[in-house]
């Protein structure tokens, strides 16, 4: 309910009170005037009646009854004013009421209409409030999702660089092989040439029964010599000192000589290019055998 609203039934409650105030009075002492205006009628009967025995009375009396019924007939002038702006009074206090019972309606259709829609909000409401336990729960699904990729990203990192640590490692042992190469084949050089052929007989390339194929993973160049990596090793039958032909299609561009060899990969040294040949590179063919 509206502060104007409020106002206004206080100020009709205060006017019924006025009015009921006012008008009770009025009724009683209408009442009491009658019966005294019939008194004063019956007085005058008898005053009329006496005449004949005290005029002199009876004039005083009417003098009297004169003077009392003109200040009578100012009251009840005076009483039928106050009726008349009592009953306009009324008149306006009940068109104000009317105006009040319309706007209560008015009040009471508003509040119908935001019971209505406060049952719709809170519907709303209850349906947001689900759609947000949902999201809720998908949010916490995915950040278990996240820290279970970060975990694995740092295990794999962890790995990662462990990885290249151990190829830190290998490289450099690789280069110190052949450093110790370089010093092995320059002592081999001082020996002579009848004990080199015959020390060489050992370390001769072999060629299997059955032709294997691959292709170069990488190409690495160490103290001046040409280190290729392939992608078959010892499951696919490649052994140590096995001699592989490098091709590009039906362009040859050398034989390498496997020196090391895994159970996946294996890797060798370039033993022979031809001349003009292009720089062999990763996804170049390998084939065991003496010619394409």
């Amino acid at each position: 309910m509206s502060a104007l609203t409020k106002v206004f039934v206080v100020l009709v409650c205060v006017m019924s009170i006025l009015l009921v105030a006012l008008v009770v009075p009025f009724v009683a002492n209408q009442q009491n005037y009658k019966e005294m205006y019939n008194t004063e009628l019956s007085r005058r009967k008898v005053a009329e009646t006496a005449t004949a025995v005290a005029t002199q009375q009876v004039q005083s009396l009417q003098q009297v009854e004169s003077a009392r019924n003109a200040e009578l007939r100012a009251q009840v002038t005076a009483l039928n004013n106050q009726i008349t702006t009592l009953t306009a009074d009324l008149t306006s206090t009940q068109a104000q009421l009317k105006d009040a019972q319309a706007t209560v309606t008015a009040a009471k259709a508003d509040v119908a209409r935001l019971a209505a829609a406060n049952q719709q909000i809170a519907k709303v409401h209850e349906a947001t409030t689900d759609e947000l336990k949902k999201r809720r729960d998908d949010d916490v699904d995915q950040k278990s999702r996240i820290v279970e990729q970060v975990e694995r990203i740092n295990e794999l990192t962890s790995q990662t660089e462990l990885l290249q640590r151990a190829v830190r490692r290998l490289q450099e042992e690789n280069v110190t092989l052949t450093e110790k190469l370089a010093n092995v084949q320059a002592e081999l050089q001082k020996v002579p040439a009848e004990y080199r052929n015959a020390s060489a007989t050992g370390d001769q390339a072999i060629t299997p029964a059955v032709p294997l194929f691959g292709q170069v993973t990488g190409v690495q160049d160490m103290g001046g010599q040409t280190f290729v990596k392939i992608n078959i090793g010892s499951s696919d039958g490649v052994a140590k000192n096995m001699r592989f032909l490098i091709h590009r299609g039906d362009q040859y561009l050398g034989d390498m000589v496997v020196t090391l060899v895994d159970e996946r990969a294996a890797a060798g040294l370039i033993k022979l290019t031809p001349k003009g040949a292009v720089p062999i590179a990763a996804g170049d063919q390998v084939q065991t055998g003496s010619q394409l």
